[in-house]
């Protein structure tokens, strides 16, 4: 595993971009995919957050319930069988139980660009069911009627237009409001 972390970070690491975020899991745990969300290896290469963890280490990774659900969703198959066929189906109510926990985290810890964006993405996955990037949900979220200058703005963001910084309390207003929508989705 040692070798296997070592050239992933190499390999990803001299991509363009903010870095690579990449988990192993192993094939049963892929098929039912399930709490506490083990894994064997994770390695990111994102400047100044560089890491590798090994999963013998760790108890599970809750961030790989939308990592399964995105690679169902979008996942492109290289070599073999489809992602829809390796990785188990999760449930819906396990689904909304991240988002909103990840709503809960972003109100506290994140920048304003990060929590309007997920929370757009969360109300096209809570009205729609699709799992979709964050400039598909901010247009998603756009169309149904959301506050236009906040949107436009966590876009501006993200782009690295403008400078992000907390959330302001439009966005909190925003956030939590989503966050509501999910709860009472799950009553």
């Amino acid at each position: 595993l040692n070798a296997a972390a070592q050239t992933l970070q190499t390999a990803v690491g001299e991509c363009p971009g903010r870095g690579v975020e990449v988990s192993m899991v192993g094939q049963q745990h892929a098929r039912e995919p399930g709490p506490p969300w083990p894994f064997v290896l994770h390695v990111t290469t994102c400047p100044g957050e560089e890491k590798i963890v090994f999963g013998e280490d760790r108890h599970g990774d809750p961030d790989l319930l939308m990592h399964y659900v995105v690679c169902r969703a979008a996942g492109i198959a290289v070599r073999g069988p489809s992602p829809t066929e390796l990785i188990g189906h999760v449930a819906r109510a396990d689904v909304v139980g991240y988002l909103r926990a990840e709503l809960r985290w972003a109100l506290q810890h994140a920048s304003e660009a990060y929590g309007v964006l997920n929370a757009c993405r969360a109300l096209a996955y809570l009205e729609r069911g699709e799992v979709v990037s964050k400039v598909e949900g901010a247009q998603y979220a756009l169309e149904r009627g959301a506050p236009h200058a906040l949107i436009t703005g966590a876009l501006a963001m993200q782009q690295g237009d403008r400078p992000d910084h907390p959330p302001s309390d439009a966005a909190r207003r925003f956030i939590v409001e989503v966050r509501h929508a999910l709860e009472a989705s799950q009553r």
